[in-house]
């Protein structure tokens, strides 16, 4: 599986078109409420974006997390989520969820299939 950044960093924005077309799963633009929880500590955040493969989320520059860092996720009304950080570029981290992609599918129910995200099937595929 694919991580969600493979270790770069693609900067404030989505990042440039040959970024988006490695990406194995299917990306949305969000801006939703939640937090991160690695142990005892919680930091709440804003989720930018969206896929069965993970998130990137602005938890705030003051924050800094290594790569492999295995990270809870909860999102209010939606779940927790397993997952390990990606890549961290300032404000921004990318979490590649440890879930499998049908498990993130099943909890996100509607709101997956509204946002045409699949359900747990790479990107491009007729599966």
């Amino acid at each position: 599986m694919k991580t969600m950044g493979q270790g770069v960093d693609p900067g404030a924005g989505e990042g440039p078109a040959d970024f988006d077309n490695r990406r194995q799963w299917t990306r949305r633009t969000i801006l939703w409420p939640a937090s991160i929880r690695l142990g005892g500590q919680v930091r709440y955040c804003h989720l930018r974006n969206l896929s069965l493969g993970g998130v990137r989320a602005r938890a705030g520059a003051d924050i800094a997390l290594a790569e492999g860092t295995e990270i809870t996720v909860d999102i209010p009304s939606r779940g927790t989520f397993s997952a390990t950080v990606a890549w961290q570029g300032g404000p921004d981290l990318g979490l590649s969820f440890r879930d499998a992609p049908t498990r993130v599918f099943e909890q996100l129910a509607d709101i997956a299939e509204a946002l045409g995200l699949g359900r747990g099937e790479p990107a491009g595929s007729t599966a």
